[in-house]
C-alpha cells in the first residue's frame, strides 16, 4: 500500500468510526455532520460520483439536524429512521472503499 492509499484508508476509518459513535450515541448528530463533512473532503482517491453520493446521504442527517434546530427541537439520533437508513448506506459506501483499498 502506497502512502496516498495509506491516507485514504486512514480517512475511510475515521469516517466509519464517526458513523459507530453516532449509532452508539457516543457522539451527537451535530459532531456526526461536522466531522464527516470534514473528512469526506479529505479524500483524495473517490470518484466524484462516489463523493457527490456520499454527500446526497450526508445532507439526509445535515436536513434532519437543521430542521430540528429551526425547529427549536432536540435534534434525532440515529435510531430516526430516515437518519437510520442514510447511515448504513453511508456505512455500507464506506466498507466498499476499504475493501478496494485493500
Amino acid at each position: 500500500m502506497n502512502e496516498a492509499d495509506g491516507r485514504e484508508t486512514r480517512q475511510l476509518l475515521m469516517m466509519r468510526d464517526t458513523l459507530r459513535f453516532f449509532e452508539s450515541g457516543e457522539i451527537t448528530i451535530s459532531t456526526a455532520v461536522t466531522e464527516l463533512k470534514s473528512l469526506v473532503w479529505e479524500l483524495e482517491t473517490v470518484s466524484d460520483d462516489w463523493r457527490d453520493h456520499f454527500i446526497g446521504e450526508w445532507f439526509h442527517l445535515e436536513i434532519e439536524y437543521a430542521s430540528a434546530l429551526s425547529s427549536g427541537i432536540t435534534p434525532p439520533d440515529a435510531r430516526y429512521p430516515g437518519i437510520r437508513i442514510a447511515v448504513a448506506r453511508m456505512s455500507e459506501m464506506i466498507e466498499e472503499r476499504l475493501d478496494v483499498n485493500e
